[in-house]
This record gives C-alpha cells, sequence and structure tokens, in this order.
C-alpha cells in the first residue's frame, strides 16, 4: 500500500518500525504505544488522532473491504 506517494516500506523507515510491523498495527493485528503511533503520524504528515481512526476503521473491515480500500489508495 502507498501512503501520500510512499510505500509502506518508506514510511517504516522514516518512522523507525519494521515494515510488517507497521502492515499489522494497521489491520489491527497488533497494539502500538502512542509513541510509535506518533511516529508513524508524522512519517505519513499526519496526527496521532488520524492514524487511531484509521487503526480503527481497517480493523472493522472484512478482508474484502480492507482489499477494495487498499486498492483506492
Amino acid at each position: 500500500k502507498k501512503v501520500k506517494g510512499r510505500t509502506v516500506v518508506m514510511v517504516a523507515e522514516e518512522a523507525g518500525v519494521d515494515p510488517m510491523y507497521l502492515l499489522r498495527i494497521e489491520a489491527g493485528r497488533w497494539l502500538a504505544t502512542d509513541q510509535t503511533l506518533e511516529k508513524i503520524a508524522r512519517a505519513v504528515g499526519t496526527t496521532l488522532q488520524d492514524v487511531k481512526d484509521l487503526i480503527e476503521e481497517t480493523s472493522q473491515m472484512t478482508a474484502e473491504d480492507l482489499m477494495q480500500k487498499i486498492r483506492e489508495v
């Protein structure tokens, strides 16, 4: 998935986290501290609350809905 023209790997590197960890956080499979979420938010140019909202939204999606959302980005 790309975020603002950057790949997950690029965002993860900028945030200082493993790309797979970032994907698991986004999918709601792993919990992250606010400190880690803040780093991710800064890496994509958004707020901590926006990141938390995205995690909440995607964690409640079916796999099909999640794949559709990924294709739209």
